[in-house]
């Protein structure tokens, strides 16, 4: 299939799909609006609505993958790494940051950056104190 009847494809399954989810919420809309007092209705549908953003988004970020350890990296002022007797391996976060606040106060003239390795291998800079 050419690119463009894929696309007039999939148009046509959103506005049938959408359009009967309208269909749908109207009717029901019309329904519950009849059986309750309009006030009290309105009320209900944004409390609804309110309440299911909130699963949704709680949901959301339960899904949200941690880094499971994390590395600190240390520079002396000519940006070469320092090897010195630092403990660089963490796995909390807020451990991490404690023991690189610790080592800033000890020695100021190095670079402190907080990464983790996720997924692919990527870096993931978490924090840097300078």
């Amino acid at each position: 299939m050419k690119p463009n009847v894929r696309l007039e494809i999939f148009r046509t399954v959103a506005f049938v799909v959408s359009s009967s989810v309208i269909a749908i919420f109207l009717s029901t809309y019309k329904w519950l609006s009849a059986s309750f007092n309009i006030r009290d209705f309105g009320f209900i549908a944004a409390m609804f609505a309110v309440l299911l953003f909130m699963a949704f988004m709680i949901w959301n970020l339960k899904s949200v993958k941690r880094p499971d350890h994390y590395i600190l990296e240390v520079y002396n002022v000519l940006g070469e790494v320092d090897d010195a007797s630092f403990r660089k391996e963490f796995k909390n976060y807020d451990v991490a940051v404690s023991y690189m606040e610790m080592y800033r106060g000890m020695y100021p003239y190095y670079r402190f950056i907080l990464v983790s390795n996720g997924e692919n291998s990527k870096k993931t800079v978490h924090k840097w104190i300078e």
